[in-house]
């Protein structure tokens, strides 16, 4: 189970909106993971909670980004408008503010659902393209999962953190290309609106590869991009491993790397 302060979120969104002027509102937890999202009822918004170190710059960032794209109008949900969207900080935690609109979870086993993503992110990247605000480097996600794995996950056996430290080092990246990118574009960050999609969640928005976010929708066009994917996939969710469905992801996306580089299994 996820050890995030879900009590103080609540109580935290309740103060906030009060003070804000959006009135007299009941959070509801929709779901918590390292963000909890809570509806603000009766009010149709959303609050996106986050604790930590550097959560107010990512979520500001954040904000630049989907305020970039709505103004484009590219198929994504809308934070409020103006400043009442955010980010607050109270009790240690910060949140944005964001419309909520009826929708339902994509299915990643429905093939019109991974088609109408994939055509709605092909529309992101085009309103994307011109963003000139500042947004880390594809780079940096390999380098922090490299970190995440030389820590020693206590779930990550010894072999098997061997095995992705050197995973890592046979990983090579083109510099080609470097466009604005959304950085976690799963099945898991849309949502099925009577509209049509809508793509959430950019905090993981980036300057890299287009590639690397059509690899989160089962593309494999470019080998590397779906190596790297795995290798960063693998290490988040074995940090993770305690919380609903990672140790299966974690699980996965390393047997994926152990097929592919089943030499290193016998030279390791």
């Amino acid at each position: 189970m996820s050890d995030f302060p879900v009590a103080t979120a609540i109580e935290a969104a309740r103060r906030v909106a009060m003070r804000v002027g959006l009135g007299k509102v009941v959070p509801r937890l929709l779901s918590v993971s390292e963000h909890a999202i809570l509806r603000l009822s009766p009010a149709p918004i959303v609050a996106r909670v986050r604790r930590g170190i550097g959560a107010e710059e990512a979520m500001s960032r954040e904000l630049a980004v989907v305020r970039h794209l709505a103004e484009r109008e590219a198929p994504v949900l809308a934070p409020l408008l103006g400043l009442e969207a955010g980010p607050y900080c109270e009790a240690n935690l910060t949140m944005t503010f964001w419309n909520f609109v009826p929708h339902v979870p994509a299915d990643g086993e429905n093939r019109q659902h991974r088609m109408l993503a994939a055509k709605a992110l092909d529309s992101v990247h085009d309103a994307f393209a011109d963003y000139a605000g500042w947004l880390p480097a594809f780079e940096e996600k390999i380098a922090f999962s490299r970190a995440l794995i030389e820590v020693a996950p206590p779930a990550l056996s010894a072999e098997d953190r061997h095995f992705l430290l050197a995973v890592h080092d046979e990983i090579k990246v083109s510099s080609e290309e470097r466009v604005p990118i959304h950085g976690d574009s799963g099945m898991h960050n849309i949502l099925m609106t009577a509209k049509g999609p809508l793509w959430i969640d950019f905090e993981a928005a980036c300057r890299g590869p287009k590639a690397w976010d059509y690899a989160a929708l089962g593309a494999d066009d470019v080998p590397m991009i779906s190596i790297i994917r795995s290798f960063c996939v693998s290490a988040w969710c074995w940090t993770q491993a305690d919380l609903p469905g990672r140790r299966e992801a974690a699980e996965h996306h390393l047997n994926v790397l152990k097929g592919m580089f089943r030499w290193r299994l016998t030279s390791s």
